[in-house]
């Protein structure tokens, strides 16, 4: 492998967005923005990492402690979530919720205002790479990805995410291509760096994926680099006290093992098929996952063959970090390495339209793969659900069982239930999810620890309802019914078995 000793290398015909370029990308960018907002869904499915998020910003907004959110952390089942997110997020929707409160849709833009920026960044970085027109090509086509789409109807980080993890990285390049010299870059990385961090805990990544790519281009790593790396180390330190529920992460760790890693990795596949790029049967979906993961492999080691930019290190760190997270492999982890995907692939097409030994493959590969990528958009686009959402907050019964809560439950009750961050935000009352024990001693222990006086079973949430549908029928003496609608039930704990 060629490794230069000199700045980040690329092409000699690379260049930066002069203004036409960006003018146009501008252009793009704010079509894009008209059809993400005008496409919006009123509502919030189910997953509740949004609830935490907008808990934390009603929090900072209203001056109240920031961890104060009435979830209640169960180590037994850390996958749920934290004890707390990191802060930028919900700083930055806080400012929302001072003005117009818990105003999703207005919420929802902020995340299409920063997941566009975020691909202008990038847009930025790849243009140093590749001609203008297949950057916007790439940058329209993670746009209009139907799965990625579809996430602007989440309020979760993983959208706003790529503006901070791609600015680190664009300002890292910035570092490489003055040889690590000027304080005034190195000053913004610790900034970068940090709000990566701060939006997301996964944004460290960018740390070691920095001292990698010094320790390459210098052969160690001089004064001033670490120097800034002394001074985040100080800024994480004073984030990492300051915020303490976030490392609670860490107890996922504890699952870890060749087989988590194997679940990911096949879970990961089957969403690469089924939700990235379907294809109709399994077959074609079958191939075409394929040839972009050879694609992919292939246009990464060319690039690292010919001298290794800050994409060509973070890219391997962040997928072994999201390989080893043992909580569950969803695709959003996967998020900020499928436009850097796309541009592999283009860099692997790039090689076959100029080498290929058969002349109808140099003209064919390109236009077939973006066809079977427009087809594989396309078709899920026009099956995609419109109108409101109606599962989760604009459930009509799952209402009900929160106006039943707050009006007929004390202050201080805590619940079970299996989406504990929800029932809290819009119950203003504490919740926790149940252990998934088999054992009953366990879980009667399980609820005294948490000081569990009610549990809500929902048939919808299979795992916990049949743990603890099992345990109200084995003790029904401990129970008693006081809500039930056709989708909830909810039970108050009247006394734990002798």
């Amino acid at each position: 492998m060629k490794i230069p000793a000199t700045a980040s290398q690329f092409p000699s015909g690379s260049r930066f967005l002069d203004l036409r370029e960006s003018s146009v990308l501008l252009a793009l960018l704010l079509a894009l923005a008209a059809f993400y907002v005008a496409t919006l869904r009123p509502g919030q499915a189910w997953g509740d990492d949004f609830a935490m998020y907008l808990m934390h910003a009603r929090n900072l907004a209203q001056g109240v402690p920031y961890n104060q959110t009435g979830y209640i952390y169960n180590p037994e089942l850390p996958e749920v979530g934290p004890r707390s997110y990191p802060p930028l997020y919900p700083l930055l929707l806080s400012f929302i919720y001072r003005v117009r409160g818990l105003d999703l849709s207005a919420m929802k833009v902020l995340v299409i205002l920063l997941f566009l920026s975020g691909l202008y960044v990038l847009a930025r970085l790849l243009r140093h790479v590749l001609p203008l027109w297949v950057t916007l090509l790439i940058t329209a086509g993670i746009a209009l990805n139907p799965y990625i789409l579809g996430m602007k109807e989440s309020l979760g980080s993983d959208l706003p995410f790529l503006l901070f993890c791609y600015s680190a990285l664009y300002v890292i390049d910035l570092c490489d291509r003055d040889g690590w010299q000027s304080r005034w870059h190195l000053a913004l990385l610790v900034l970068a760096v940090y709000l990566s961090y701060a939006m997301r805990t996964v944004g460290i990544v960018v740390v070691p994926a920095a001292i990698i790519l010094v320790l390459v281009r210098k052969r160690g790593i001089p004064r001033r680099v670490i120097e800034m790396i002394a001074v985040l180390c100080i800024i994480l330190l004073i984030h990492i006290l300051w915020f303490r529920g976030a490392a609670s992460y860490l107890d996922q760790l504890n699952r870890l093992s060749i087989a988590t890693v194997s679940h990911n990795l096949s879970g990961y596949f089957w969403s690469i098929r089924h939700l990235l790029w379907p294809l109709g049967s399994v077959a074609p979906s079958l191939l075409l996952a394929i040839v972009m993961i050879a694609l992919g492999l292939w246009g990464y080691a060319i690039r690292a063959g010919t001298g290794l930019s800050i994409l060509e290190v973070f890219s391997p760190l962040y997928a072994v970090a999201i390989l080893l997270w043992a909580s569950d492999e969803d695709l959003r982890f996967f998020l900020p390495l499928i436009p850097l995907w796309l541009f592999y692939a283009a860099v692997a097409l790039r090689e076959i339209s100029q080498r290929a030994p058969i002349h109808a493959m140099r003209l064919a590969a390109a236009p077939v793969l973006i066809a079977a990528l427009a087809v594989s958009s396309g078709t899920a686009l026009l099956h995609a659900d419109s109108g409101p959402i109606r599962e989760g907050l604009l459930d009509p019964e799952f209402q009900q069982l929160c106006s039943y809560i707050r009006s007929s439950t004390p202050a201080d009750s805590v619940f079970l239930f299996r989406k504990p961050r929800i029932l809290a935000l819009y119950t203003d009352r504490h919740a926790a999810v149940s252990s998934h024990s088999t054992n009953d001693s366990h879980l009667w222990l399980v609820i005294g620890q948490l000081r569990a006086g009610y549990i809500i079973l929902a048939p919808e949430f299979t795992d916990d309802y049949s743990v603890l549908n099992r345990l109200v029928h084995h003790y029904p003496g401990s129970f008693r019914e006081v809500f039930h609608d056709p989708e909830f039930k909810v039970l108050r704990i009247q006394q734990q078995p002798k």
